[in-house]
């Protein structure tokens, strides 16, 4: 029996190891209990101490959804914003918004009347500003920090103009840049005109059917494709005094969008919207707010950190800026979820979870939850089901997409705000 001996250690200590490289014992040992996710609960962080230990020094944090539905999920990001802005020194919130109506003329500060914050908040989408479970964040918490020495400041970074694409003020942005010579070529009368004409039809085809996308008039595809080549033409002339200006930043999302909408159905531009999300990040990082730590409101879709998606060849937003900064400077936390109903007019239920996923390897007695593996590298290739992304089970290598996630036992819906 002796004899045997050093092959049972020997095998006994493949057995430890292996042990620790599985997920499943990963996520019962690792687990760290979320006691809130109220967003008035402001008493006491405690419970996200270990969160905010996670994330460190990191100068960004992306914050994402199952999706844009998931009202326990707004509540608890509300929280959780709270908390990075008070103790972890966080003082910009980018939504997953209109860049150009959040960064142009917009600016707030403690003499903003409540007319002008309203305006402001029209930039971010109302699916999050009209319902319940962000009211308190919009209408209260951070109104009240303007008025402080530590205002938490808001801003997008989505190069979708949600409209604003031949409107006034757009074109009132785009014409004083001309003027001023910071955009070139300069356009002729005649160009200047057609110019304007084709970002109306873009505006007109961005809010048409997938039908009418897919099929756009002959005389909209020719506008499209001349304003790609002005538009083209303005980023590459653009002198080095100039390249990385505000203006040449929203010509670059005007361009992405118009060629989003002239390759609607390739999947080739699937990224493109991502890479802009990406470019416009950064350039708030470096340009708008290069002293300060962002948090991004986003869905878990837009912040893998991974390149190539669930589906290829789509590549999200958070690879793409792990690209231009280093990894140690993000940190990208996924929301998830076992089962309850998401939705806002009418609810849907969330279908359940296999046995294999890790929601439910999380405790019964267990609400609300957090576990990080951002440093674990035995974790590395293992795959597992999570549902992140649209409450689907899906087998991934999550640990390789997300740096940690939040755990949701029951999700409720999104209530729509009583606006009477």
């Amino acid at each position: 029996m002796m004899k045997f001996l050093p092959y049972l250690l020997i095998i006994s200590c493949i057995s430890l190891l292996w042990k620790k490289n599985d997920i499943k014992d990963y996520v019962k040992e690792q687990l760290y209990v979320v006691k809130s996710i109220n967003p008035d609960d402001t008493a006491n962080y405690e419970d996200l101490y270990a969160i905010g230990e996670a994330i460190g020094d990191s100068r960004v944090v992306m914050l994402g959804e199952q999706c844009h539905l998931d009202g326990a999920t707004f509540a608890a990001k509300s929280r959780l914003i709270k908390y990075l802005h008070k103790e972890k020194g966080f003082r910009v919130l980018a939504f997953e918004s209109d860049f150009f109506t959040l960064n142009v003329g917009n600016e707030i500060h403690p003499e903003t009347s409540e007319e002008e914050y309203q305006r402001l908040l029209k930039g971010i989408n109302n699916i999050w500003t009209g319902v319940e479970e962000c009211h308190s964040l919009f209408n209260s918490y951070i109104p009240s920090s303007l008025r402080s020495s530590h205002p938490l400041r808001l801003t997008g970074f989505d190069n979708q103009f949600y409209g604003l694409l031949g409107d006034s003020t757009l074109k009132t942005f785009l014409k004083a840049a001309f003027d001023k010579g910071h955009l070139k070529p300069r356009l002729s009368e005649k160009s200047n005109e057609k110019f304007y004409i084709a970002l109306d039809s873009l505006t007109s085809s961005v809010y048409k059917s997938r039908e009418q996308l897919l099929h756009p008039s002959d005389e909209l595809i020719s506008l499209m494709n001349e304003l790609g080549v002005v538009l083209s033409k303005i980023v590459t002339d653009a002198d080095s005094s100039i390249e990385n200006s505000l203006e040449i930043q929203v010509v670059k999302n005007i361009k992405a969008l118009n060629d989003q909408v002239l390759h609607f159905d390739d999947r080739e531009f699937d990224s493109l919207r991502d890479s802009l999300m990406a470019d416009n990040l950064h350039w708030l990082m470096t340009k708008k707010f290069p002293n300060e730590k962002i948090i991004v409101w986003a869905a878990n879709s837009h912040i893998n950190k991974k390149a190539g998606g669930i589906t290829a060849p789509f590549t999200a937003m958070g690879h793409f800026l792990s690209k231009k900064i280093p990894d140690s400077d993000i940190y990208s936390l996924a929301f998830t979820s076992r089962e309850g109903y998401h939705g806002r007019s009418e609810s849907i239920k969330i279908s359940k979870p296999l046995s294999k996923n890790l929601e439910k390897w999380i405790p019964d007695d267990i609400d609300y939850a957090f576990l990080d593996w951002k440093n674990e590298t035995s974790l590395a290739d293992e795959q597992f089901y999570m549902r992140v992304l649209g409450h689907g089970n899906i087998k991934r290598a999550w640990q390789t997409r997300f740096d940690g996630v939040f755990y949701i036992k029951e999700m409720q819906p999104a209530h729509r705000l009583n606006t009477k």
